[in-house]
C-alpha cells in the first residue's frame, strides 16, 4: 500500500534530539511506504548535515534560543516571529496528518502552529528533565511520548506514555543478543562535537594507570578538536587506539565494547542500554536544567550504571574517575552485573511504540 501522506517532524539543533527523529521516521516508511517525511527545525549546520547525511527533507526556520533573548532582545523577538509565520505557511502548504515534536527551541514554532490550527501533535522526550517546550506544550499534545518514567512527576496533567527513547533498526537489533562475550575494548564516547573535560580526564587516568589496559584497546571519539593530541599521547604510551572525530559505525564498536565511558546524554544511554554494555557516565555539568545529571542518576538507581561528577578542577575529577573505573577494571563480575541491567532497561521497540501513536492521532 502506498501513500502521499505527510508527516511534519519538528525540532532538531543536536543530533540528540534528531537521532530519535530519525529512528521514528525509519520506522514510519516501513509502516507507510511513500509517505513524506519533513524535518523542520533550527538553522544550526550540524542539523543540516546530519539530515542531509540522512537523505532527509529539511527546512530550516530562523528559530533563536533562549540564551540570545539578554545578548540580542530585538533579533531574538523579529527572528521568532519570523519563524512562528514561517512555520504556519508550512502547515497551510503540506496539511500533514500529524506532527512529531522532537524536543528543543526549534521545535517550539512549529508545534505552537499546530495547536493554534488544531493538527494533532505528539512529543518525544528524551530526558529524565523534561525540556521547557515539552513542559510548555504537554498537556496540548496527544501523548508525551517518555524514556525515563520519572518525567511524567513534572508533567501533571498530560497523556504521557513511557515508549522508551526511539533508536535506529541496526541499533535496536543489538538487544536481541542474550549477552556477547565480553570485549576487551574500551569504548570512550567524547561527543561529535568535543566533550573536551571528558577526554582530558581520560587521557590522564590512562596515562596513571596504563598497567591495567594490558590486553585492552582503547577506541576514543574525540570531536575534531582534539583528535590528534590524543592520538599522539595514546602512542606515546604505547597504548593500542583507535582515535576518531565521529564514528559512523557505531552498532559493530558497541557490541564489541567492553566497558563504557561516556557522556549521560538521553539518545547515547537509550543505544547503549540495547547494547547491554557497561557504562561509567560524566554527565555534562551545564546541560539545560541539569538534565544530564538526571539521567545518569536513573541509571545508577537501576543499578545499570557508575556516575562521575565533575570537580571543580580537573585533577579532582581525574581522582573522582580512578576511583571508580580503576575497580572495575578488576572486576569482571561487577561489569557483567551492570550490563544485565542495562539490558533489562533497553526498549528497543520504542520506535514502532511511537509510531503507533503517530498513526493513531492521525486517524490511521
Amino acid at each position: 500500500m502506498t501513500t502521499t501522506d505527510t508527516f511534519l517532524f519538528a525540532g532538531g539543533g543536536t543530533g540528540g534530539h534528531l537521532f530519535p527523529g530519525l529512528a521514528v521516521a525509519e520506522e514510519l516508511r516501513e509502516r507507510r511506504p511513500g509517505c513524506r517525511i519533513v524535518f523542520v527545525g533550527s538553522e544550526r549546520p550540524i542539523e543540516a548535515e546530519i539530515l542531509a547525511q540522512a537523505g532527509e527533507e529539511h527546512v530550516s526556520l530562523p528559530i533563536r534560543s533562549s540564551t540570545d533573548l539578554k545578548s540580542h532582545p530585538w533579533r531574538f523577538l523579529v527572528d521568532n516571529v519570523r519563524a512562528i509565520c514561517a512555520a504556519g505557511r508550512l502547515l497551510g502548504d503540506h496539511r500533514p496528518r500529524s506532527v512529531l515534536g522532537l524536543g528543543g527551541f526549534a521545535s517550539f514554532p512549529l508545534l505552537l502552529q499546530a495547536q493554534w490550527r488544531h493538527i494533532p501533535f505528539l512529543l518525544l522526550e528524551q530526558n529524565a528533565i523534561p525540556g521547557r517546550v515539552t513542559r510548555w506544550q504537554a498537556r496540548q499534545a496527544l501523548a508525551v511520548c517518555l524514556t525515563f518514567p520519572e518525567s511524567a512527576q513534572r508533567l501533571r496533567g498530560a497523556a504521557c506514555r513511557e515508549t522508551g527513547n526511539p533508536v535506529r533498526q541496526s541499533i535496536a537489533r543489538l538487544a536481541q543478543s542474550q549477552g556477547e562475550p565480553e570485549g576487551r575494548v574500551l569504548l570512550v564516547l567524547g561527543g561529535s562535537q568535543g566533550a573536551e573535560s571528558l577526554n582530558q580526564a581520560v587521557r590522564s587516568w590512562v596515562a596513571a594507570h596504563r598497567e591495567l589496559l594490558a590486553g585492552w584497546t582503547i577506541w576514543h571519539q574525540t570531536g575534531p578538536r582534539q583528535q590528534a593530541e590524543i592520538a599522539t599521547e595514546y602512542a606515546r604510551l604505547g597504548i593500542p587506539a583507535e582515535v576518531s572525530p565521529f564514528w559512523t559505525d557505531l552498532p559493530g564498536r558497541y557490541a564489541a565494547a567492553g566497558l563504557v565511558i561516556s557522556r549521560a546524554g538521553a539518545t547515547t544511554i537509550a543505544e547503549l542500554l540495547c547494547a547491554g554494555k557497561p557504562m561509567v557516565l560524566l554527565p555534562y555539568p551545564h546541560a539545560a536544567d541539569d538534565h544530564q545529571r538526571a539521567n545518569a542518576a536513573s541509571l545508577v538507581h537501576a543499578g545499570a550504571a557508575e556516575v562521575v561528577e565533575h570537580a571543580t578542577n580537573a585533577e579532582d575529577t581525574v581522582r573522582r574517575l580512578a576511583e571508580v573505573l580503576t575497580p572495575l577494571f578488576g572486576d569482571p563480575d561487577r561489569r557483567r552485573r551492570l550490563a544485565d541491567a542495562a539490558r533489562a532497561l533497553a526498549r528497543p521497540n520504542a520506535a514502532q511504540t511511537v509510531v503507533d501513536l503517530l498513526l493513531a492521532g492521525a486517524g490511521q
